[in-house]
């Protein structure tokens, strides 16, 4: 078989999930404002979901998941609340790029140090779209180099996908296609018409249009402009909907402070403030009211996904209060290596639910307001100590070497990375590299005085 049509191949176990699952799983992937949008629009269509006491909802109110505190609620709008600026949440990536944004997230989704090896030298064939560019047999030398079997290689591939949803490491367009059919398109009908239809050109390379492919099934051309419509909104290739240029606003999905001495955890919290409208509720009974009745079991699914979302979050928020607490008092400097099958365990919950949880979350904290999966670092064992140092603790070291250094002779990455292994860290010279180029220090010739 080979690699194109392998990659290709879903294989993602079929799950039977009840309504209600299904939407609480699809509710942990959904950031703060696009809940917001999301109870906006169904308060606007669904009858039978309604406000408590017919009061809107402020979404900029976040509420403390410590029931006991003195402090029930916040508003990030309140200016009484001085560490709340503005200002804080303007996320700058200019000096992000495709490959550092995989590296940060390949520690988090691949627990399993041999497949995260694995998938940290593959990253290396992905081009500035995020299409994977490797032959068939490199892909077998890479797989033997790493004592993998295919199929578990290509379920970590699935895995570098599923990425953010990005799509990050499909082979090209029309398996980027299939991959945002079956990610965003609800409807059977729909996703079973659209990914055929790319399926088909894949396979067959006959450019067709969507017309002449449903003409070919003998299928009803009634919703075509429907269908048309959908693919529209497909991204053009993995990585567009990662700018890293720009500078963009970010509403956080919780607030971590201290107050009084004590850690405080605010959260959005939704569910509490939407109830079921008893009125139509106890008004529905015989068969004309089913549209009614579907309309009750939406709200109570929303309802029912909203409460598990907000429990799961606030787990795993006080497991990174507990593990990451030094990073809380003291900054950046201090976060601890911690991965998502460690705080899986203590949350009990799956490693792909943290993932859902965390991904494109962001929280305000005293030191800026960060993307969850910054709590998340990789981490190296110090021979000599025992401690286990994070990345940025790492960089911070090498960064303290260059520093130290003599300036008419500075040091190469090799003399670098030897120095970091008399002193009990092992890091490989191109590792040290990596490092160097990410903190934006020039390379040993343009260092020299």
């Amino acid at each position: 078989m080979s690699l194109k049509s392998t990659l290709s191949t879903s294989l993602k176990t079929s799950l039977n999930l009840s309504a209600q699952l299904k939407n609480s799983i699809e509710l942990l992937k959904l950031t703060g404002i696009e809940i917001e949008q999301l109870i906006r629009d169904e308060i606007s269509k669904n009858l039978m979901l309604e406000t408590k006491d017919g009061n809107e909802i402020d979404f900029k109110r976040y509420t403390n998941i410590n029931k006991d505190s003195n402090i029930q609620t916040i508003n990030i709008n309140d200016e009484s609340f001085d560490e709340l600026n503005f200002i804080e949440n303007i996320s700058n990536n200019n000096e992000q790029t495709l490959d550092s944004f995989l590296e940060k997230n390949i520690y988090l989704e691949f627990s399993d140090t041999k497949i995260s090896d694995f998938i940290t030298e593959l990253i290396v064939n992905i081009d500035e779209k995020g299409y994977l560019d490797l032959e068939e047999d490199e892909f077998n030398k890479l797989i033997k180099k790493y004592k993998l079997d295919e199929h578990t290689a290509l379920q970590a591939i699935e895995k570098l996908k599923n990425i953010e949803w990005l799509g990050i490491g499909c082979k090209d367009f029309y398996e980027f296609s299939i991959f945002q059919t079956e990610h965003s398109i609800s409807n059977e009908k729909n996703k079973k018409i659209i990914s055929g239809y790319f399926k088909s050109i894949q396979i067959s390379q006959d450019l067709m249009s969507l017309e002449s492919y449903l003409n070919k099934l003998g299928k009803n051309n009634s919703n075509l402009e429907d269908l048309k419509k959908i693919i529209q909104k497909f991204r053009p290739y993995p990585s567009s909907s990662l700018d890293f240029d720009s500078v963009n606003y970010i509403n956080p999905d919780a607030i971590v402070k201290k107050i009084e001495g004590q850690w405080e955890i605010f959260l959005g919290s939704y569910h509490q403030a939407l109830e079921i409208n008893d009125v139509y509720k106890t008004a529905i009974r015989g068969k004309e009211y089913e549209a009614l009745k579907s309309q009750l079991r939406d709200a109570q699914a929303l309802l029912y996904g909203l409460e598990i979302r907000e429990s799961n979050f606030s787990k795993i928020l006080n497991i990174l209060l507990v593990e990451q607490k030094d990073f809380f008092e003291l900054g950046h400097q201090s976060i601890k290596p911690l991965n998502a099958k460690e705080v899986a365990s203590l949350a009990n919950i799956s490693e792909s639910s943290v993932s859902r949880i965390i991904n494109q979350k962001y929280i305000q904290t005293p030191h800026g307001t960060i993307a969850l999966r910054q709590l998340f670092a990789k981490g190296f064992s110090d021979s000599r100590s025992g401690e286990v140092l994070s990345v940025d603790q790492i960089k911070n070291e090498i960064k303290k070497i260059i520093e130290a250094e003599d300036k008419s002779k500075p040091l190469s990455d090799q003399k670098i990375s030897d120095i970091l292994k008399n002193s009990g860290l092992n890091i490989a010279r191109r590792t040290t590299t990596k490092y160097r180029e990410g903190m934006g220090i020039p390379k040993t010739k343009d260092r020299r005085n």
